[in-house]
C-alpha cells in the first residue's frame, strides 16, 4: 500500500488498515495474566492495570460496545467493559496479546508519541470533569484517551501520510482540504470517523472532530475573546455558546485539541488561545490554566512511561527558555519517565552487590537510625493474627498482587525493562498490594543535593506531594536517610529529635504525622527515596504494613542491582 493517494482513490485502504492489530506498548498483559492465574482481582483492579496499556484498553472497551452495539455506545468505563465480557474472555485476550515492539524504528516512536498525547488529553479531560462533572472523571478520561485512537493507527502504519497532514496546518483551509484529498483520498474527518466506527467507542470519543470542523473552531475563537485579564469570562448572555460548551463532547474535544497543539508547540498562539477557552470555561485565570496543563502533561508522563519517552513532556521540561537552577540536574538513574532511562545508568555503571541491609528506626534517642549487623533474607511476610492485621484488611491490601510483584522483582528482575516500569510497579505494589493509600518515589540528582518526586500513586488528596523537592545540603531527616540504606517509621510517638529534623516545607505537603520512609542505594550510590502513608484521616499504620513496605523497597533495590550488572556487562561488550 502506498503512503500517498491520488484524489480519486477510495478509502478501501482504511478498511484494510483497521484489520491490522495495534501492537501493545507495555508488558501489562503478562503481569496481569500472572496475577489472574493465582488470585482474583476486582474489575476496578483489572482496569487499573490495563489502563497502563491503552491499546489493550481500547480492544477491551471496543469489544464490549460491539457486543451490545446500539445507536449510542453504553459502555463508557473499562471496569464496566470487563464485567460484561467476563474474566475468561479477558484471560484469553491477554494470552493472545504479543509482546511490545522495539522502539528502534521511527514509525514505532511516532506511534508512542501519539499515544502519549492521548494520555495527556485523557488526564486533562478528567481534570476538567472534576470541576464541571464531578463523579464522571473516569468516563471523561477514557473518552479523552480514545478520541485520538485513529491517529494511533495512522502514525503506526502510515507515518508519511500523517507527516504530510500535520504540515498542512500551516496553510489555508482550502489548501488543507486539498492536501487531505491528495494524501488520504478523502477529507481527514472521513478517515478519522471510519477508523472510530471499528471500535464502537463511547459517544464522547467520536462526536465532533475539532481538528477539522471550521464552525467549531470559530465558536472556540468567540469563547477565547470573552476572556478577561481578571481571570473570568461570562457566557451567560450568549445562548449559543452556552449550549456549545454544555455538549458532552466539548470537554473531550477541547482536551484533545489542546494536547494536539501542545505537542506541536507549547508557546504557539493557538495553544494560548485554547488555554483562554479553558480559562473561560473553568472561570479561572490564564496563568493557572497553563500551569495546570503543564503539570498534567508531566504527571501523565510519570504515570504512563513509554519506551520512546514522552516528547510532549520533554519539550516542556527542557525548553531552553525556561530557566532551571543548576542544582536541579537530572537524577542519577533517570531524570523523568518521559526520558530514556538506559543512558543514565550506562553513563556511570555500577557493579552490583547483594541488596543492601535495611536500617530501622532506633528506639533510643540517638542516633535516630541504626545499621543492622547482617542483611536479613526476606520472604513474603505472613499475615499477623493481631488487630494490626485487621487494620491492613480494612485498607483492602491485595496480598496476591503483593506477592506476585515482589517475587517478580526478586526472582525475575529481567522482566522489568527500565527504571520507569520498575518504579511505577513498585508504587502500585505499595498502594494496591500492601494496601496503603499514598506512595511517592523521589530520585536524587547527580550532585546528590536534592530529592525530587517523579513517581506517585494515591496522592489526589494532596496534589503537591508528588512534586516534592527536598534540599539535601542541609542537615535534616532526608539528608540523613540518603547517607546509607535506611528505613524509618515516623509516627506520633516518635522521638522529638526525629520530628524536629523533618523540614517544615515537607510537613506542609504531606500533612501527616504517621508515614514510612526508606532510601534505596546501588552499592554505595543513593538512588531513590520511597514515601508511603495511609491517607488523611486514616487509621494508624501497623507494624505489619511497615514490614511489607520495606519488603517492596528492598525488592525494588534488587532490580536496581540487576540493572547495574546488566549495564556494566553491556559496556564491557561494547568496549
Amino acid at each position: 500500500m502506498q503512503d500517498t493517494a491520488p484524489p480519486q482513490q477510495s478509502m478501501a485502504w482504511v478498511d484494510q488498515l483497521v484489520k491490522k492489530p495495534l501492537p501493545p506498548v507495555t508488558a501489562t498483559n503478562k503481569i496481569l495474566l500472572g496475577l489472574l492465574s493465582k488470585s482474583s482481582l476486582s474489575y476496578q483492579g483489572m482496569s487499573d492495570f490495563i489502563k497502563n496499556d491503552p491499546v489493550l484498553a481500547l480492544t477491551v472497551l471496543g469489544k464490549a460496545n460491539v457486543a451490545i452495539r446500539s445507536d449510542e455506545s453504553l459502555v463508557k468505563t473499562l471496569a464496566h467493559a470487563i464485567s460484561l465480557l467476563g474474566v475468561e474472555f479477558l484471560e484469553k485476550l491477554l494470552q493472545e496479546t504479543p509482546p511490545p515492539e522495539s522502539d528502534k524504528e521511527e514509525p514505532v516512536r511516532r506511534y508512542h508519541q501519539a499515544i502519549a498525547t492521548s494520555f495527556f488529553a485523557g488526564h486533562l479531560a478528567s481534570y476538567i470533569a472534576a470541576h464541571k462533572h464531578k463523579g464522571k472523571e473516569e468516563e471523561y478520561f477514557w473518552g479523552g484517551l480514545f478520541w485520538g485512537a485513529p491517529t494511533w493507527y495512522l502514525w503506526r502504519f502510515t507515518p508519511k501520510k500523517m507527516q504530510a497532514w500535520t504540515q498542512r496546518l500551516e496553510h489555508s483551509s482550502t489548501h488543507r482540504r486539498s492536501v487531505e484529498e491528495k494524501v488520504f483520498g478523502a477529507p481527514f474527518i472521513e478517515v478519522w470517523s471510519k477508523i472510530q466506527e471499528a471500535f464502537a467507542l463511547p459517544q464522547t470519543a467520536v462526536d465532533e472532530h475539532y481538528l477539522h470542523d471550521l464552525p467549531l473552531m470559530k465558536q472556540l475563537v468567540r469563547i477565547s475573546r470573552r476572556y478577561k485579564s481578571t481571570g473570568s469570562g461570562d457566557l451567560s448572555e450568549d445562548r449559543d455558546l452556552r449550549l456549545f460548551v454544555n455538549r458532552p463532547e466539548f470537554i473531550v474535544g477541547l482536551s484533545n485539541l489542546i494536547a494536539f497543539h501542545a505537542q506541536l508547540d507549547w508557546r504557539s498562539s493557538i495553544f494560548n488561545r485554547l488555554s483562554k477557552v479553558l480559562a473561560v470555561y473553568l472561570n479561572s485565570s490564564l496563568s493557572e490554566v497553563i500551569r495546570q496543563t503543564h503539570l498534567i502533561a508531566v504527571e501523565s508522563a510519570r504515570l504512563h512511561p513509554l519506551a520512546s519517552g514522552n516528547r510532549l513532556a520533554e519539550s516542556l521540561l527542557w525548553d531552553p527558555k525556561i530557566l532551571v537552577r543548576q542544582e536541579e540536574e537530572a537524577p542519577v538513574v533517570i531524570p523523568s519517565p518521559a526520558q530514556e532511562p538506559k543512558p543514565a545508568l550506562r553513563k556511570e555503571p555500577v557493579i552490583a552487590a547483594p541488596p543492601p541491609p535495611l536500617v530501622e528506626e532506633d528506639e533510643t534517642e540517638e542516633p535516630f537510625v541504626r545499621e543492622q549487623a547482617k542483611p536479613r533474607e526476606k520472604t513474603v511476610p505472613p499475615p499477623r493474627q493481631t488487630a494490626q492485621a485487621d487494620v491492613r484488611k480494612l485498607r483492602h491490601g491485595n496480598r496476591d498482587l503483593y506477592a506476585e510483584l515482589t517475587n517478580m522483582m526478586l526472582q525475575s528482575p529481567h522482566q522489568f525493562k527500565d527504571i520507569a516500569f520498575l518504579m511505577n510497579n513498585a508504587a502500585r505494589c505499595v498502594k494496591y498490594g500492601v494496601g496503603l493509600h499514598t506512595c511517592v518515589i523521589a530520585l536524587i540528582n547527580t550532585k546528590r543535593t536534592r530529592l525530587k518526586g517523579y513517581y506517585a500513586v494515591g496522592a489526589e488528596d494532596r496534589p503537591d506531594l508528588p512534586r516534592i523537592d527536598l534540599d539535601l545540603t542541609e542537615a535534616n531527616l532526608f539528608s540523613k536517610l540518603m547517607e546509607k540504606p535506611s528505613s524509618l517509621w515516623v509516627k506520633p510517638g516518635s522521638s522529638p529529635k526525629v520530628k524536629a529534623m523533618i523540614p517544615d516545607s515537607f510537613k506542609t505537603l504531606n500533612k501527616m504525622d504517621d508515614f514510612f520512609l526508606m532510601s534505596l542505594f546501588v552499592k554505595t550510590r543513593p538512588v531513590a527515596l520511597f514515601y508511603a502513608d495511609a491517607g488523611l484521616d486514616s487509621l494508624p499504620l501497623s507494624e505489619y504494613e511497615y514490614e511489607s513496605f520495606k519488603h517492596v523497597c528492598s525488592s525494588a533495590s534488587h532490580v536496581l542491582h540487576h540493572f547495574a550488572v546488566r549495564n556494566q556487562q553491556n559496556k564491557n561488550q561494547e568496549s
